[in-house]
């Protein structure tokens, strides 16, 4: 994993912000990418590069260390996946910052975990977005092979879906409102396996696997009465359903853009 210089300075920025000491981070290379002294970045911290080649747990600069790139303080490992990416350091007199240092370390990792996990989750998203495109718009799909990458997606064509189109609020703010019911309907589709969200061509488009004696246009109209009351906006709906042949899911999309379309032009609904 590689830290980015723009995360890392928000990360010591935070981290100043706290304990009022200058704080740094140093790349795999024990080059300074970020710091609350803008005068060290791009500096080498010679500290940092020992702590790296001898695989240090922490690593304490004295007040007497006559090193270059090197100021008294306390150095730390940033460990992601069992593996060192780089190290923060605290400057400062090492038995007052030296309190700061576990907690500095473990609060740099969990951030730089969530980031992590944060683009991850937003190359699904594109990924699964590229793939209902090539579903829906591919001029000749090969329909085994959708079958085979959807199922690395988490999508199973050659079952039941529910497809639905919607349309949120005036062409002003259907972006933004989209992105934000996107955002709300992927942490309801937590708890509902198999149901997939994404923005496709503008238009919020869901994938709702049917559970057996499950109305889908029951499962539509409820999944769109949650968005109503979490998002005050003129909601307009359009579905239709598949009976498991990956075929059939643009005949549903267009039946469901057409009926959305439709609710649309009578003033929004279901």
């Amino acid at each position: 994993m590689q830290i980015s210089r723009e995360y890392a300075q928000s990360i010591v920025d935070e981290m100043k912000s706290v304990i009022h000491q200058d704080v740094n981070i140093m790349d795999h290379d024990g080059v300074i990418l970020a710091s609350t002294d803008p005068t060290r970045v791009g500096s080498v911290h010679t500290g940092a590069v020992q702590l790296l080649a001898e695989h240090l747990d922490s690593l304490v600069i004295q007040p007497d260390d006559r090193r270059t790139g090197v100021r008294p303080g306390i150095n730390l490992p940033i460990v992601q996946n069992q593996q060192t990416v780089g190290v923060i350091g605290v400057t400062g007199d090492p038995r007052e910052v030296g309190v700061f240092g576990d907690v500095i370390r473990r609060m740099t990792e969990l951030l730089l975990e969530n980031a992590a996990e944060k683009e991850q989750s937003e190359l699904q998203e594109q990924a699964r977005s590229i793939f209902l495109e090539n579903c829906l718009f591919a001029p000749q799909p090969d329909h085994d092979a959708l079958c085979a990458k959807g199922s690395a997606l988490g999508f199973q064509l050659r079952r039941p879906y529910a497809v639905a189109v919607v349309h949120a609020g005036t062409p002003e703010e259907a972006e933004w409102q989209t992105g934000r019911i996107l955002q709300f309907v992927q942490r309801r589709f937590r708890q509902m396996p198999g149901c997939h969200a994404a923005v496709v061509r503008s238009e919020l488009l869901l994938f709702l696997r049917v559970p057996p004696r499950e109305n889908p246009h029951g499962l539509v109209e409820r999944l769109a009465d949650e968005i109503r009351r979490f998002f005050p906006v003129e909601l307009s709906v359009g579905a239709a359903v598949s009976q498991g042949e990956p075929q059939e899911l643009r005949r549903c999309y267009q039946q469901a853009l057409l009926a959305m379309e439709t609710v649309l032009r009578h003033g929004g609904g279901t």
